[in-house]
């Protein structure tokens, strides 16, 4: 499997986790978080920014979840999972926010005002 094919199945594979709310969970982690959620799911986010308006209301996300080979990103304003290693790029879709990490990161925006 060459590198464009393994971004692409990595890609998919958080869209699909957002998309259904569902993603795997160590027996250690079940121990802290009763349930997968958003919160859990993006506690080791890299980085995120954030898109408002002039009015500083919140528009999206985009969310840095992987970084160093392959670097990816979950774009919540656009609904899209996004992914580059080396001269590769990958955009991968999704229609339902099912895990909530729109809400979660307007949330984390609205308390950092």
């Amino acid at each position: 499997m060459n590198t464009k094919d393994r971004l692409r199945e990595q890609c998919e594979r958080i869209a699909d986790e957002i998309s259904i709310g569902n993603y795997a969970m160590e027996d250690w982690e079940l121990e802290e978080w009763d349930e997968p959620c958003a919160a859990h799911y993006l506690s080791d986010a890299l980085d995120m920014e954030y898109t408002v308006t002039g009015n500083f209301e919140y528009r999206g996300a985009r969310v840095c979840v992987a970084l160093g080979g392959p670097n990816i990103y979950i774009d919540t304003r656009y609904n899209v999972v996004r992914g580059y290693w080396g001269g590769d790029s990958v955009e991968v879709p999704y229609s339902h926010d099912k895990l909530g990490v729109d809400a979660y990161c307007c949330e984390r925006y609205d308390a950092s005002r």
